[in-house]
């Protein structure tokens, strides 16, 4: 095949081999745990659309380096210093899916963003367009790099669009070009293609049915026949460190049993599930390993998991696992209407008998982590996915159980977000229509969590709704109940109800003598105020403050903390404290009078009477960190346009 190295301009800022390869190091995942996720990610992503299934099969074996060094241009005597004998290699072949589609001989720009091909095998990197979108082109792929020499053959069919079918094969080289180690000793950059030709510093990838074919024989794979489309991924010269043989746990032994128990964990609600397809309307997974069907292998822990998810999906429990319970996780705002859901929740509460833990497992958390657990304490276990069926995550532990006690053993759960749920207007205008799109466009490169973005808190406020689900249905059947409110945070608390600035906000009136007190506070009040009256802490790290009050004209009620720089608001806090959470925020608001109108925020409550107007009602607050004096500050509106503060505050 022909090379054509990547150009080295020191004025341009195109990536390295070695920032391309750094920029999907994740710590947390196995090598094998990244290559199912993203390999399996990327078939579905090309699904056919109206097929039923979409297949990805992996192959491991070896084949003879010598017929395989000889195919690369200018490294082929590094390839047979290195590589003599028989060596490793990893095929990923995906059908029903659509295959690299897209132009590669234009030499227009707009034409050649829109081609899969171009975009994947020559702009690693380059962001993504579409709305809702997140990460960058081809950057998950960068792990098929990092467990060979790093080189990668792409083979794909693809039907074109006067109805013939075209096969194309390319190579593509990303190395470290400071190692001591590279194979491409002419390179600056460290990254390279082969291909059938150059034309014009433009490489064409091998179209030719033959040589495709001899060149897949080398591995004993097979060219697509027929009608059938779809992609292979060839990673030759596999590293030898890719298992660990010293591991405890049986599937981290070899790399093929990591990827059979990585497609388990991370694909379940997908894998061969009918549930699924009948519920989103996509394709059901069918994932091979060296010809065994991986989906008749599941074992008890990933089992359930797919129950789980099949409850929260549709909304009704599993007939065969009565243990399941399901609910819906109610949002107040931060969608196109307030109060309704974001998802749903389901739960169960397993014996070791039903997960048939074995006992060198100390619990299901092995299956997922593939550590062993030195103590016996039960884990509370949630996994969380979005349309496309993969598990984004399982937080194990974590801030989406918090306060979930059970006394018989595991908790294992599941949340299936309301895809189709609209956002808000000011998220809508920034182009994330929909709750998928808003999560899609959390997700890190790697897809491996969901963090809030455009300034929002949704995610965190849904992930403390769904603590409250779960502690709320499961410690209701625990004889101890517990508050994870501490003393400290208590303490904090209530200074918000002792200092007499904070008790007492807006300007204070004088009281005037001979005149009844009563008839005053109604009639004759200038400013309107708050008076906090009672507070109740609850669990969560959460608290319930009770306040009454005098409304005159539209009013702005905003979170203020006590910092070592002052009293500073949540724009404030921003600016001292970018990377921070702000300590509070508002998760509920009731006020009882219903002659006025209000609007909530994360951090501000606006208020609108139509008449001046006494009020009573309470605030629901979220303490994120009990280290900062809490108040709330209100400011008077005189007009739409012309805001005057209280000299109270």
């Amino acid at each position: 095949m022909k090379i054509k190295i990547a150009i080295d301009d020191p004025q341009s800022m195109s990536q390295s081999g070695e920032s391309i390869l750094r920029s999907l190091q994740n710590k947390t995942l196995s090598p094998a745990d990244i290559i199912v996720r993203e390999s399996i990610q990327n078939a579905l992503d090309a699904a056919v659309e109206g097929k039923d299934i979409t297949k990805v099969d992996f192959r491991l074996g070896k084949f003879k380096s010598k017929d395989l060094n000889c195919c690369f241009e200018q490294i082929n005597d590094s390839l047979n210093e290195r590589y003599s004998d028989q060596q490793d290699f990893l095929a990923i072949s995906d059908r029903n899916t659509i295959g690299l589609i897209g132009d590669y001989r234009s030499n227009d720009p707009e034409e050649l963003d829109k081609s899969n091909f171009q975009k994947l095998v020559f702009d690693i990197g380059n962001n993504q367009q579409a709305k809702g979108a997140g990460g960058s082109w081809g950057m998950g792929k960068t792990s098929y790099f990092s467990i060979g020499a790093g080189i990668v053959i792409y083979y794909t069919r693809i039907q074109l669009t006067d109805g013939r079918f075209e096969e194309r094969l390319i190579a593509s080289l990303i190395e470290n070009p400071k190692s001591s180690e590279r194979l491409l000793k002419s390179s600056r950059r460290g990254i390279a293609w082969w291909g059938d030709r150059v034309e014009n510093d433009r490489l064409f990838p091998i179209t030719d049915h033959k040589t495709i074919e001899d060149i897949l024989g080398i591995f004993g794979l097979q060219t697509y026949l027929y009608d059938e489309t779809g992609t292979t991924i060839v990673v030759p010269y596999l590293k030898n460190n890719l298992a660990n043989p010293n591991q405890n746990v049986p599937w981290e032994k070899t790399f093929s049993d990591s990827i059979a128990m990585a497609v388990q964990r991370w694909y379940a609600p997908r894998l061969s599930n009918p549930i699924y397809h009948e519920a989103t309307g996509k394709s059901i997974l069918r994932c091979k390993l060296n010809g065994r069907n991986l989906a008749l292998e599941m074992v008890p822990t990933f089992i359930f998991m797919q129950r789980l998810y099949n409850a929260a999906v549709t909304g009704n429990t599993d007939s065969q696992e009565p243990k399941i319970r399901v609910k819906d996780v109610i949002l107040p705002r931060g969608f196109a209407n307030n109060n309704t859901s974001a998802g749903r929740v389901a739960y169960m509460t397993p014996s070791v008998e039903d997960l048939e833990i074995d006992k060198a497992m100390s619990s299901p958390t092995t299956y997922i982590t593939s550590d062993e657990s030195d103590d016996n304490h039960a884990s509370r276990i949630l996994g969380m996915s979005r349309m496309p069926g993969m598990v984004v995550k399982y937080d194990i532990n974590g801030k989406w159980s918090a306060g979930c006690k059970n006394d018989a053993g595991d908790v294992l759960a599941f949340f299936v977000p309301n895809s189709d749920q609209r956002m808000y207007k000011k998220l809508r205008n920034q182009g994330i229509n929909d709750f998928e799109q808003y999560l899609r466009a959390s997700e890190k490169a790697d897809h491996a969590d969901w963090e809030d973005s455009f300034g929002e808190t949704i995610i965190k406020r849904v992930a403390a709704l769904t603590a409250d689900v779960l502690s709320s249905s499961i410690n209701s059947n625990s004889k101890v109940e517990e508050t994870r409110l501490s003393d400290r945070l208590a303490r904090k608390m209530g200074r918000l109800l002792l200092n007499p600035l904070k008790g007492n906000l807006g300007t204070k009136v004088k009281k005037e003598k001979n005149r009844d007190k009563k008839t005053y506070l109604v009639n004759h009040k200038k400013v309107s105020f708050l008076n906090l009256v009672g507070s109740e802490p609850l669990e969560n790290n959460r608290i319930i403050v009770k306040f009454e009050g005098y409304i005159k004209n539209s009013v702005e009620i905003a979170l203020m903390v006590q910092t070592q720089d002052g009293r500073l608001s949540q724009q404030q806090w921003q600016s001292f404290f970018k990377y921070l959470d702000f300590p509070v925020t508002i998760i509920g608001f009731s006020i009882d009078e219903s002659e006025l109108t209000k609007s909530i925020s994360d951090y501000e409550i606006y208020i609108e009477p139509s008449k001046p107007i006494e009020i009573h009602g309470t605030f629901l607050l979220q303490i994120n960190s009990p280290d900062y004096d809490v108040s709330l500050a209100i400011t008077q509106i005189k007009e739409e346009k012309n805001r005057g503060t209280a000299s109270g505050e």
